[in-house]
């Protein structure tokens, strides 16, 4: 009965409205976590620590939220977490995707700008002697 009640939503392609909604449910209960944990932590361990705490407790969220969708509404496996090396390839795109994402798209809007890698380094030391 149930199965004939989930057949019956519409969908968009070919994913069903109603799993649309738990996956922007997800990823705005993932965001509104990691902006609490940030907060809430960001006094007693600093920003840096509790802004990658929130990131992983959001990631979990968001990785909760997809099995949720795919198995309710979707009603078969999820398939992305099965086989050798998914978890490998999990983390591979998190780091790729942070990587793309904080730096990539910071630097080519001109927020970032490279001056070195150490900040005692010789070309650290003549960009600021010189104003640069």
């Amino acid at each position: 009965m149930e199965q004939q009640a989930l057949a019956a939503l519409p969908s968009i392609g070919r994913m069903p409205v109603l799993q649309g909604i738990i996956l922007f449910v997800g990823l705005f209960a993932a965001h509104v976590s990691a902006s609490l944990v940030k907060a809430l932590l960001a006094g007693p361990l600093g920003p840096a620590l509790a802004a990658t705490i929130g990131y992983v407790i959001a990631s979990v969220i968001a990785v909760c939220f997809y099995l949720l969708a795919v198995r309710l509404v979707g009603t078969r496996q999820a398939s992305d977490f099965e086989g050798p090396g998914w978890l490998r390839e999990l983390i591979s795109g998190v780091v790729l995707g942070t990587l793309l994402m904080g730096v990539a798209v910071a630097w080519a809007f001109g927020a970032y700008t490279v001056i070195g890698f150490n900040p005692h380094s010789q070309a650290g030391r003549l960009r600021r002697d010189r104003g640069l």
